[in-house]
């Protein structure tokens, strides 16, 4: 995350300059910092659901990531619009910085756990939530079982 918000950071100065190289640069550094992000990610979002439902979970994330992509560039392209390149520009990169900062401030330190109250779930894996269920229902003995939003037992 802090090696994308120095390359949105960089992109931000080599439009204010305005300089090829050091936008490319900033190009480089941002692309490698989403990279970097993004390898880990699918592994993490599916480690937590059963073997069965990872492919739901996966094609859930990328869903998500897509529009996650998507959406700010068409904001960005409206923007270009209104305010012009180098404006629109300028506080896109600002504002990927400022939300990595954020990122970064709430992410817990190598070694500490997250600032959470004990729940008995290990971290990274979903509680699963019991629900009473009409006598013979699912899972048996008037239980239903939901885990990662899906109905599973």
């Amino acid at each position: 995350m802090a090696t994308l918000s120095v390359g949105a950071a960089v992109v931000g100065a080599g439009l204010h300059l305005p300089s090829i190289p050091v936008l490319v640069a900033g190009g480089l550094v941002a692309g490698a910092g989403q990279g970097m992000g993004f390898h880990a990610a699918p592994s993490r979002a599916t480690a937590s659901s059963p073997p069965t439902e990872r492919g739901t979970a996966a094609s859930s994330f990328f869903v998500i990531c897509y529009l996650g992509i998507s959406l700010p560039v068409l904001g960005l392209g409206a923007a270009t619009e209104a305010w012009g390149l180098l404006v629109a520009g300028q506080v896109f990169a600002g504002a990927v910085v400022a939300i990595g900062a954020t990122t970064l401030a709430g992410l817990p330190r190598h070694g500490t756990q997250p600032n959470r109250p004990d729940s008995g779930t290990p971290v990274g894996q979903l509680p699963r939530l019991v629900l009473p269920a009409p006598p013979g229902g699912p899972g048996g003995a008037g239980t239903t079982c939901l885990g990662v939003g899906w109905l599973a037992c």
